[in-house]
């Protein structure tokens, strides 16, 4: 009766007499199609947009985005945020360099990542420097660009360290962080915003895409261009015990917006209407 794709698939799906639903996580690719090649796939990908009885978008960032892209109708479109896990349970990880405070940077880290300027404006504050690591949870192994790019900065391996690991590990480093750094130029929704207010993480993020959605007026936000204001409001709230008090006693409320209960009831209410 109903067809719910969470990617683009098969077109053939399309030669049947069901509904379709298409989930729409982000528009990485076009916002940043000439990194990533993207031309010769826009008009498949219109193709589905346009056999879609009913799309999703996990957040209003995307729907804008989607609008302004591919020219679809805004009452095709509903928004439905993404939900979280508020399990604060996490496992130890036994490393001499998490004893020392750190500051959390998590996942990739390449393109729109904006990993880059994190670790410039990390270097430009004699402050953060001295006082503060870098841990990064997730991604590949530093690129040669990267290496190349902390000796730039002065930084040595000492003051900076990858871990991988799984979801309680990752826990634990929220967890533990001084604070997480979101420094990204775009995300579809931002999702390790709110892992990180359910370890009571502070946070201080990029003021891109959907990212002001998700966290809304409860933590700290930059121009992810501008390397000094990165900078400066990372020590702004890490020097700060009144600024983070303030944003982990908006955590618990601003989690409840957020649950995958509220997810599915939504994604129900599609599917009977169109059904």
């Amino acid at each position: 009766d109903l067809i719910h794709l969470t990617y683009y698939e098969n077109l053939l799906y399309f030669k049947k007499k069901s509904k379709i639903v298409l989930t729409i996580f982000d528009l990485i690719h076009e916002k940043f199609m000439d990194k990533y090649d993207f031309r010769y796939k826009k008009l498949s990908k219109k193709n589905y947009l346009e056999n879609a009885d009913k799309i999703i978008c996990i957040s209003s960032s995307c729907k804008k985005d989607l609008q302004e892209i591919y020219e679809v109708e805004e009452d095709k479109i509903d928004v439905i945020h993404l939900g979280v896990d508020t399990n604060a349970e996490y496992k130890p990880v036994n490393d001499d360099f998490l004893k020392r405070p750190y500051i959390l940077y998590v996942g990739s880290r390449d393109n729109y990542k904006n990993f880059d300027n994190f670790i410039k404006a990390y270097s430009l504050s004699e402050k953060l420097f001295k006082n503060f690591n870098i841990v990064c949870f997730g991604g590949e192994d530093f690129s040669k660009k990267e290496i190349e790019l902390f000796q730039n900065c002065k930084i040595n391996f000492s003051k900076i360290k990858r871990f991988i690991g799984n979801d309680k590990q990752l826990n634990y480093m929220y967890k533990n962080a001084k604070a997480y750094v979101c420094p990204s130029l775009y995300e579809g929704f931002g999702l390790t915003l709110l892992e990180a207010m359910a370890m009571n993480c502070p946070i201080i993020s990029s003021n891109a895409g959907s990212l002001p959605e998700v966290g809304g007026d409860i933590i700290n936000y930059f121009d992810p261009y501008n390397i000094e204001e990165i900078s400066f409001k990372i020590e702004d709230l890490i020097f700060s015990d009144q600024e983070i008090i303030k944003q982990r006693s908006h955590f618990p409320n601003h989690l409840k917006e957020f649950s995958w209960k509220k997810t599915a009831d939504k994604t129900l209410k599609i599917y009977e209407k169109i059904c």
